[in-house]
């Protein structure tokens, strides 16, 4: 695993480290994941590095639950 820590210490303080990040529409969650990794795919991004989904018209930051909300939403 390369980039930022996957385990958050200290929840004040925003990880730093290289990600992979991915925007995606809740309301179409499956296409606009699939063309963000494909996208990511043919830039060449470096999927050892952890993952970070940004919804779009949310304001969270992706310390790590974020991508497992989204990952678990698209397994149910």
């Amino acid at each position: 695993m390369y980039g930022r820590p996957l385990d958050i210490a200290n929840e004040a303080v925003t990880p730093e480290g290289e990600t992979v990040t991915i925007y995606v529409d809740r309301n179409h969650l499956w296409q606009t994941t699939a063309d963000e990794i494909l996208q990511c795919v043919d830039a060449g991004s470096n999927f050892r590095t952890p993952l970070e989904v940004i919804f779009y018209g949310e304001s969270a930051v992706d310390l790590g639950k974020i991508g497992y909300h989204m990952l678990l939403t698209l397994i149910v």
